[in-house]
């Protein structure tokens, strides 16, 4: 006798009547924004610009990192040297350049601002491949320097530094240690050493209408070794030309840097040398200042050239100058109002995340310390 024949119903047939009988959302839900937490401002979920909103819609948004610190590397004539090791209060720049490097021994990051005084105490040469060389030199390829003031110092006012020329105005050990980055291009305004400022797109390579572009301005602070900071010289100008020729309304984030702070609560105070670089800058929309000189870390509120907080469209700074070298007290307990953070016993690297339209910060100390400060949420750009 035969029995019957079985039919059997497919597994695909009994998923597909489960899922019908689900209902699913049709998208996710959306995560809402916060405020900045140091303007009370919010950020606006939408892009500034039409142009971005249309290239990320349905994307997550990239993010790149940009790593920067001054005031770097101890002299090896330095009782603190010890070998490139240093001492529980200076010369720590080994350590703090371990923090720029993977576990792996490579560089962490693709772009690394080196804020000046990147080589004590007179920037020769052999100080440089001694000092700098074997603690920040280990991510030469991805660092992108500017010029401090003990670049330019000679023998006659450096006379214990390491390989210090006597030829004033020149910052040889500078130039030639950093000439082997080739997309590092000085610009001397007026023979050699004169000039040293330049400006490149971060990530490398990109354009204005990529997802992720922002534009970096690298100037010399030696303002009488550039031929001035002032409209009419050679740097100004240029700076001017360069900040036209990468329009705000191109560029959705542009960072600035060089060594000395136009704002500080530090040792030195406001530097009005900057003022008309500053209003520059602030004209054309700039977003963020990188600066050093002082052996401290201290973050501004955005303010405008006269140091008047302008969330709206105001210039945030931060000093860094926790490179390794050495602290220098704040002189007050006081601060300028628009100072929001600052510290003065802790080395250690600013870390920018950087996105389309806006950035977040966050400073990292060196191992074994515990100071930090990090932004609560991301802040627009202008």
């Amino acid at each position: 006798m035969k029995h019957p024949r079985m039919v059997l119903v497919p597994a695909l047939v009994v998923a597909v009547g489960l899922l019908t009988s689900v209902s699913l959302p049709l998208t996710s839900p959306v995560r809402a924004r916060t405020a900045d937490g140091v303007g009370g401002k919010a950020i606006s979920p939408e892009p500034r610009k039409p142009e971005k909103a249309k290239a990320m819609k349905g994307t997550k948004p990239k993010k790149f990192v940009i790593a920067a610190a001054g005031n770097i590397a101890c002299d090896p004539k330095h009782p603190g040297f010890n070998a490139g090791k240093g001492t529980k209060t200076a010369c720590r720049m080994k350590r703090v350049s371990g923090l720029l490097l993977n576990r792996n021994g490579r560089p962490r990051y693709k772009t690394v601002l080196a804020l000046g005084d990147n080589q004590y105490v007179c920037g020769g040469l052999r100080a440089y491949q001694r000092s700098y060389g074997k603690s920040w030199g280990r991510v030469y390829k991805v660092t992108k320097p500017i010029v401090g003031d003990k670049d330019y110092r000679t023998t006659l006012n450096a006379p214990h530094g390491t390989d210090c020329t006597d030829k004033p105005g020149r910052a040889a050990g500078f130039f030639q240690y950093f000439d082997g980055i080739k997309k590092v291009k000085p610009r001397p305004a007026d023979g050699p050493g004169a000039g040293a400022y330049y400006s490149f797109n971060v990530p490398a390579g990109c354009r204005s209408n990529d997802a992720v572009c922002w534009h970096v301005i690298a100037l010399n602070g030696n303002c009488r070794k550039a031929k001035g900071c002032e409209p009419g010289t050679p740097q100004y100008d240029w700076l001017e030309t360069d900040l036209t020729a990468h329009d705000s309304a191109d560029y959705a984030c542009t960072l600035a840097f060089w060594h000395w702070p136009r704002f500080s609560s530090g040792k030195h105070g406001n530097d009005e040398a900057y003022d008309s670089i500053w209003r520059l800058l602030y004209q054309h929309h700039v977003d963020v200042v990188l600066n050093a000189h002082e052996h401290l870390y201290e973050r501004f509120a955005p303010q405008d050239p006269e140091g008047v907080r302008d969330d709206a469209h105001g210039i945030r700074q931060f000093t860094v100058g926790t490179g390794g070298a050495s602290h220098v007290r704040f002189p007050s307990a006081a601060r300028l109002p628009t100072s929001q953070a600052s510290n003065d016993k802790t080395f250690g690297i600013l870390r920018l995340k950087i996105r389309a339209v806006s950035y977040t910060w966050r400073f990292i100390p060196e191992p074994g310390k515990s100071f930090s400060d990090t932004s609560p949420s991301p802040t627009a750009c202008h």
